[in-house]
């Protein structure tokens, strides 16, 4: 599990992801067994995951025969913020790091405030700047490398 984001995000994100790669060049729908295909991941439950994401319109989802789920957007175009904001909202990243304080602000700081703001700035700051597209290079630049070293 994440630290950043819970274990249903991180399944959004890696069903993205596996959109992204299935998908080139945004043409055609992808069927829920080709994502979960090659990993742990559950069909149906990804299935149910990715409907909420078509709600918030980062995908969209077609039913019957050639249905699936394709990009609404140009993977450079959907951030992890995106996701996260959808799956699990973004709440937990202005909440009080030490959790006892209803209002923690540089103006009403709880003892850890100083040391907790930039790790949190620098998550959202990751969040908001890595995209399915960066993530997608990188999966490919890796399966690319283990093709190297067998």
């Amino acid at each position: 599990m994440s630290v950043i984001y819970s274990s249903t995000c991180g399944y959004a994100i890696h069903a993205v992801c596996r959109i992204a790669e299935l998908q080139p060049e945004g043409k055609g729908n992808v069927g829920v067994n080709e994502i979960c295909e090659g990993s742990e991941l559950s069909p149906p439950f990804v299935s149910k995951i990715l409907h909420g994401v078509a709600k918030a319109g980062l995908v969209k989802s077609t039913k019957g025969r050639g249905g699936g789920f394709r990009l609404n957007r140009a993977p450079e175009k959907i951030t992890l913020l995106d996701i996260v904001d959808v799956i699990d909202g973004t709440d937990t990243y202005r909440r009080c790091a030490v959790g006892s304080f209803e209002r923690c602000n540089d103006k009403q700081p709880c003892p850890q405030h100083d040391s907790f703001k930039p790790l949190r700035e620098n998550i959202i700051r990751y969040l908001k700047d890595t995209t399915i597209a960066d993530l997608a290079e990188a999966l490919e630049s890796k399966k690319d490398s283990k093709k190297v070293t067998k």
